[in-house]
């Protein structure tokens, strides 16, 4: 066994190391921003919460409802670690916009009335000026709201990658050059299992796979995390604020 390394050897070491690096590099940021998008969730499930609290008490009112929602998601959109920087996020994106393309959170309402989900109010349906029955037994209104949160994502590199894997994954767009998971492959070939249903329900405010086609094509690297809650209503419906179920903001 030789006792010092030959040339050769330097060589298939710096070699080695060029292929395994990329995917090294890969794997600790790709880990890094799953962790995010983990917290972005937890982040989701207490703005939803938040949001139909809002609803709640505020007749059902589409832009308290998602001003509330954006607050505790903006630690995933800016620095908030003391109230200046929050002031700051919130004032930039209180329009519930990006700066290029899509809605950073999407809220949908259904109200319902008595005790079962039996009965689903309209909105043409809701008393003017108000109910003001809402609260007994049985005529008890019960509002519940899903939320897609458009989360993007922030680590260079991480972002680019899951974002081709998401796109492909879900037979959105095709992605065959150099496989960013082996380097060594030149055609990653996604997708590979043709079939797939997007996220695997429709989404009742519009496709989703539009959506993230429309941010994909405006480049950002986004992915949406859906939630949902629901809460008794503690103020009586007002119609104004139900043109239809959705907060367009």
């Amino acid at each position: 066994m030789p006792l010092f390394r030959t040339q050769s050897d330097a060589g298939q070491a710096a070699v080695e190391a060029a292929l395994t690096l990329p995917l090294l590099v890969f794997l600790a940021l790709g880990t890094l921003q799953l962790f995010l998008m983990q917290q972005a969730r937890f982040l989701a499930e207490y703005a939803v919460f938040r949001a139909v609290r809002a609803g709640s008490l505020n007749h059902g009112d589409c832009k308290a409802m998602t001003h509330a929602a954006l607050v505790s998601v903006l630690p995933t959109l800016a620095r908030t670690n003391d109230p200046a920087s929050v002031e700051a996020a919130f004032k930039k994106h209180s329009n519930n916009r990006y700066e290029q393309a899509g809605q950073i959170i999407e809220l949908w309402r259904d109200v319902y009335m008595g005790r079962t989900k039996e009965i689903l109010l309209s909105p043409a349906s809701l008393p003017d000026p108000e109910d003001e029955n809402f609260d007994q037994p049985d005529h008890l209104m019960r509002l519940e709201t899903r939320m897609i949160l458009w989360y993007r994502m922030h680590i260079p590199l991480a972002d680019w990658v899951l974002s081709r894997i998401f796109l492909a994954h879900y037979q959105l767009r095709s992605y065959d050059f150099a496989n960013p998971l082996a380097p060594v492959e030149g055609h990653a070939g996604w997708p590979d299992s043709p079939g797939l249903k997007f996220l695997g329900e429709e989404w009742p405010g519009g496709p989703l796979d539009t959506s993230l086609l429309a941010f994909a094509n405006a480049g950002h690297h986004v992915f949406p995390i859906r939630v949902s809650w629901s809460m008794r209503m503690m103020t009586p419906m007002k119609k104004k604020y139900f043109e239809g179920w959705g907060c367009p903001l």
